[in-house]
């Protein structure tokens, strides 16, 4: 077989399987959207309680009681 022979019956191949492909409904798109979106809030939230109380707990070891000996 030649290159073009070759591409063709690929390119025919991508065609068949794209034919098969079923995408999501567009609700199925809003809800899977908003569902990663507050589970970023969350992780966001969640990480920056951990590194706001971890920045306490430094400063209150730390800076209060006369630095590291």
């Amino acid at each position: 077989m030649n290159i073009l022979s070759t591409s063709i019956s690929y390119f025919h191949g991508v065609i068949a399987e794209l034919k098969k492909v079923t995408f999501p409904s567009r609700r199925q798109v809003i809800v899977g959207t908003i569902l990663v979106i507050a589970a970023i809030m969350l992780a966001t939230l969640v990480i920056g309680g951990v590194d706001t109380g971890l920045a306490q707990l430094v400063r209150i070891f730390i800076i209060e009681r006369g630095g590291v000996k």
